[in-house]
C-alpha cells in the first residue's frame, strides 16, 4: 500500500512540475512578444533621435556657460 502512495505521489510531483513548465513557458513566449513590439518601437525611437541634430546640447551648453559666467562676475566683485 506504500509503495502505491508513492508511485501516486512521484506522479502527481511529475505532473506538477510539468504543469508548471508548460505554463511558465506559455508566459514567456506572451511576455517575449510583448517585449519584442516594445524592443522594437525603442529601437525606431532611438534611430529617429540618432538623427536630429544636437542643438539642444549646444543651446544647454551655451546656457550653463552665461549662468556660471554671471555667478562668477557676481563672486569676483
Amino acid at each position: 500500500m506504500l509503495e502505491l502512495l508513492e508511485i501516486a505521489e512521484d506522479e502527481a510531483a511529475a505532473a506538477v512540475r510539468a504543469a508548471y513548465d508548460a505554463g511558465y513557458k506559455a508566459g514567456r513566449i506572451d511576455g517575449a512578444a510583448i517585449w519584442g513590439e516594445e524592443y522594437k518601437k525603442l529601437q525606431a525611437e532611438n534611430a529617429r533621435l540618432k538623427k536630429r541634430p544636437g542643438w539642444e546640447t549646444v543651446l544647454s551648453v551655451g546656457v550653463g556657460a552665461l549662468g556660471v559666467g554671471l555667478i562668477v562676475g557676481l563672486v569676483v566683485r
